[in-house]
C-alpha cells in the first residue's frame, strides 16, 4: 500500500515536471507581452487569440506526454492496482487542467480535447507499463 500511494505521489510530481518543462518552451516561443498581468482575464484571453495553433499543440503535447510518462513511472514504481493507479493520476490531472481552462480562457476546440486526452493516455501508459502475466 505504501509503494502504492508513493507511485502515485512521484507520479504528479513528474507530471508536472515534465508539463512544465515542455511549457516553458513554449512560454520561449510564444512569450506573454511585456507587462501583462495573468490574472487579468481580459487581457489573457486578448492574449491567446493571437497565439499560433502551434502554440495550444505544444501544451496539448504537454499533457499528453507528462501524463504517459508519469503513469509509466508510477506503475513501474507500484505494487499493484495499475489501473486504479493509472485511472487516479489522469483523473487527477485532468481536474488540474479543468481548473486551469476555468481560471484563462481557451478556444474551444482546445478545452475539448485537452479534457480528452488524460484518460485514454494514462490508460495506455498503464497497458504499456504494467508487467504481463502469464
Amino acid at each position: 500500500m505504501a509503494r502504492n500511494a508513493i507511485a502515485i505521489i512521484l507520479g504528479i510530481v513528474v507530471a508536472f515536471l515534465v508539463i512544465m518543462s515542455i511549457q516553458m518552451i513554449n512560454y520561449s516561443l510564444f512569450p506573454l507581452p511585456e507587462g501583462i498581468d495573468m490574472e487579468n482575464q481580459e487581457a489573457m484571453k486578448e492574449h491567446i487569440q493571437t497565439l499560433p495553433v502551434t502554440a495550444f499543440v505544444i501544451v496539448l503535447l504537454s499533457y499528453l506526454i507528462g501524463t504517459f510518462v508519469s503513469v509509466f513511472v508510477a506503475i513501474k514504481i507500484a505494487a499493484s492496482h495499475f489501473r486504479t493507479i493509472a485511472l487516479i493520476l489522469g483523473t487527477f490531472l485532468m481536474i488540474m487542467s479543468i481548473i486551469n481552462l476555468i481560471r484563462i480562457p481557451h478556444p474551444i476546440w482546445f478545452m475539448i480535447i485537452e479534457v480528452l486526452i488524460f484518460i485514454p493516455t494514462a490508460l495506455f501508459a498503464q497497458r504499456l507499463a504494467q508487467p504481463i502475466t502469464l
